[in-house]
Order: structure tokens, then C-alpha cells, then sequence
């Protein structure tokens, strides 16, 4: 069993019209170009037209394999996420033989999967969900618990055929043979038809891998800036009232000019109450229709006192954020 350190994974698409001997054809020619390994071991899920692979350094495991003692000929390398019991639907992390790995599932298929050395901060765990296209719904702010690994008795990928699944078992020399038939294939199946595919597909993963480089660092300071957002707004909604002067000096701007004066002033969560005074006796109508014109206020009433040349008025300010 393999560290998930010690691999890599990802998932390849190859067109569904073709036949299952092109589609075999086509993904290796893809992990092919992925690999940055001169020689590889690989484990292959397929799933109809798609299929997620794990790759490792074969040269590697060969090295470690001889210094226990083994024959690399008679050993069967598997990942340990192909042992771990499998999910159907959502995302996890795990607490492997070696690090955390990140998985994403859906309809019971490993649609992502990252590994990392220690648990990782909240930033890259959103990144990791992003990366692995999850519907904003299906995504987490925080990271889940990590998991202990719970190995099963079998694999779980659907392979196809064992020499395609399991090509660590060939040798050295057996899996160079083996790479030159896979690149001859296409010239036996395809022909002119299976070249121009592959051109095709290798000219748009170049282009994908391009927009994803440059989209890395833009999609980084949209998840910092949305951060700071939702700080910024946390903070304002602490004080979502106007402060007392600007207020103040908005409820003085409705007076009339006729000697209308303020006289007593009280502001409290977001309850106003004051006064307005003059000579001669007040129209309350009126002035619950001059403040509920500022739109800052709601349910205005205006109450005369006394001999109505004083009217007292309150009111409820809408809050400025929300």
C-alpha cells in the first residue's frame, strides 16, 4: 500500500463515441504527457467516459521495494485511497498513512483529491472546493474534522483490464515496451481521425492550464476580498444608524424657516424622540409628512402637548446596512 504522498491524481475526460479500445488508447496518451515521471506505476477508475488515475514514481517504489528485500515483479502497488472506504457524495479530509488528504465525491466518484503535509488553513480548503467545481451550495467555509483512514480487504476503482489498471507489476523493461505499443495504437485505431483528437485535446489542456495558472492568483484576492467584505460588513452592522450630528442636522434641515424650533433630543437603538416648538400652534400632519418624506425614518408620530405649540416627535430609523 502506497502512501498518498508518494502520488499523484486527477481525472481525464476521453470522448464516449469512441470505441473501448480508442477511449483506452486516448487515456494513455493523456496520462502520457501528465506524467513527470520517466517511468510510472498507475491505478485507473474508469466511469464510462471519464477516469481517474494515480500515478507514482515507479523507479522509486522499485528502489524501496529491493531495499526491504522484495521482488518489485511479485509485489502489487495500490494507493491507499483505492483501500479507504469510499464516499458517495460530499467532501472530507483524511488523516492518512502519511499527511491530510482532501477528497471530493459525487454520484460515488473521486472527482478531486488533494494531499497535504498538515491540515490546511480555511483559505486553501475553499480553494480546493473551487478547484474541484463544486456547486457554491456543496462548499464549506471551515474544513471538517479529519477523518481516521478506515482500510477495506479490496480495492474499490473500477478497472477494466489488469494490465491497463495495474502497469507497476510490468518491469522496467516491460513498461517501456508496453508505452511504445500504447503509442502505436492510435496509428492501428484511429489513423488520421484519433491524431487530429489528440491535437485537439492536447491544444485545449494546454489552454485550460493556462487559464487556471492565471486565474489562480485572481481567484486567491476574490476569496480575500470577499473576506474582508464580510468583515467590513460584521463591523458596520455593530453601528447601522447615522451618527448624532449628520442626524441631527438632517432633522433640522425639515424645519421650516418660520421659527420652528428643536428643543428636547433623544436617540437610543435606533428610537428618535424630540420636540419642535414654536409661537404659534403646529400642524402635526404636517410635520409627520415632511419626515416621513426623508425616508430614513419609519412609523412617524407626532404628538401636540400643552397648548399644541409644542409637538412631540418619534420615529424609527432604517438601518443603513443590512
Amino acid at each position: 500500500m502506497l502512501s498518498r504522498a508518494l502520488c499523484l491524481y486527477a481525472r481525464f475526460s476521453v470522448p464516449k463515441e469512441l470505441s473501448l479500445a480508442r477511449r483506452e488508447a486516448a487515456l494513455r496518451l493523456k496520462v502520457l504527457e501528465w506524467s513527470p515521471y520517466a517511468v510510472f506505476g498507475m491505478l485507473i477508475d474508469w466511469a464510462e467516459a471519464e477516469a481517474g488515475v494515480w500515478i507514482w514514481d515507479q523507479a522509486k517504489v522499485e528502489e524501496a521495494m529491493r531495499g526491504q528485500g522484495l521482488d518489485p515483479s511479485r509485489v502489487s502497488v495500490l494507493p491507499e485511497t483505492a483501500l479507504a472506504e469510499p464516499l458517495a457524495e460530499g467532501t472530507r479530509v483524511v488523516a492518512g498513512i502519511e499527511g491530510f488528504e482532501g477528497q471530493a465525491w459525487q454520484e460515488g466518484q473521486l472527482v478531486a483529491s488533494r494531499w497535504w503535509q498538515t491540515a490546511p488553513p480555511p483559505e486553501e480548503w475553499r480553494f480546493f472546493q473551487r478547484a474541484a467545481s463544486l456547486p457554491a451550495a456543496r462548499q464549506s467555509a471551515t474544513m471538517p474534522e479529519p477523518e481516521p483512514v478506515s482500510f477495506r480487504g479490496f480495492p474499490w476503482p473500477r478497472t477494466r483490464r489488469r494490465w491497463l489498471a495495474v502497469v507497476n507489476e510490468a518491469g522496467r523493461a516491460r513498461l517501456m515496451a508496453a508505452a511504445l505499443v500504447v503509442l502505436a495504437l492510435p496509428l492501428v485505431y484511429e489513423g488520421a481521425a484519433l491524431a487530429q483528437i489528440k491535437l485537439k485535446t492536447v491544444q485545449a489542456e494546454a489552454t485550460l492550464a493556462d487559464l487556471r495558472q492565471r486565474a489562480g492568483p485572481v481567484m486567491r484576492a476574490r476569496l480575500s476580498a470577499q473576506t474582508a467584505m464580510e468583515c467590513v460588513r460584521a463591523l458596520l452592522l455593530l453601528d447601522p444608524y447615522p451618527d448624532q450630528l449628520s442626524l441631527l442636522a438632517t432633522v433640522g434641515g425639515q424645519l421650516l424657516p418660520n421659527g420652528t424650533a428643536l428643543g428636547d433630543w433623544s436617540f437610543q437603538n435606533g428610537e428618535l424622540r424630540f420636540t419642535v416648538t414654536h409661537q404659534n400652534p403646529l400642524d402635526s400632519s404636517q410635520y409627520v409628512r415632511l419626515f416621513e418624506a426623508l425616508k430614513i425614518f419609519e412609523q412617524v408620530r407626532a404628538e401636540p402637548q400643552g397648548d399644541g405649540k409644542i409637538l412631540m416627535i418619534r420615529a424609527k430609523l432604517r438601518p443603513q446596512w443590512s
